[in-house]
């Protein structure tokens, strides 16, 4: 059951990675690795305009009730149409790498930020609870835990018990 329900998670996130794959950011970096031998389909564009030539020759798809995505590249060479889908996935594996780095860094930012400030709180706590104590006279002797066990006494208690010996020593 759980790993259906991780299946159907990664399924229904599957248009998304499919518009990762093809978005500019992604298609920049392809083209950036691929040799210029391998740029054949973007002769005579603007370079401004690479990643729409490159975008309209690519074609993205996933298989229905799986989490596999498909991407193809018609080009006028074989041997390109290979080179530049291997460099879109890899352009778009290396992307995902620093967006999931990143998020991993922004939380754990976040949560030692968090964790800081539950630290500062408890150590104001802790102060407030020493001086509640203090104020009321309450003394630990031994262990105490402060759930009213044998070892935690008021002061009082503790000064009569002492008197009462003292005078039971001296009848």
């Amino acid at each position: 059951e759980k790993s259906d329900r991780s299946m159907q998670s990664v399924q229904s996130q599957l248009p998304t990675y499919q518009k990762v794959l093809v978005s500019d950011t992604v298609l920049e970096r392809a083209i950036r690795t691929l040799p210029a031998k391998h740029r054949i389909d973007l002769k005579g564009v603007d370079k401004s305009k690479w990643s729409d030539a490159l975008r309209s020759g690519l074609s993205v798809s996933s298989t229905r009730q799986t989490n596999i995505i498909s991407l193809r590249y018609v080009s006028r060479s074989p041997e390109t149409s290979a080179f530049v889908v291997t460099a879109v996935v890899n352009a778009y594996l290396k992307f995902m790498e620093e967006q999931h780095k990143s998020n991993s860094r922004d939380q754990l930012d976040s949560l030692t930020k968090e964790k800081e400030e539950l630290e500062s709180q408890l150590v104001t706590k802790e102060g407030t609870l020493h001086q509640l104590k203090s104020q009321s006279g309450l003394l630990l002797t031994g262990a105490g835990t402060g759930n009213g066990s044998d070892n935690e006494s008021h002061i009082l208690v503790e000064r009569a018990k002492k008197l009462n010996s003292a005078l039971a020593d001296a009848v």
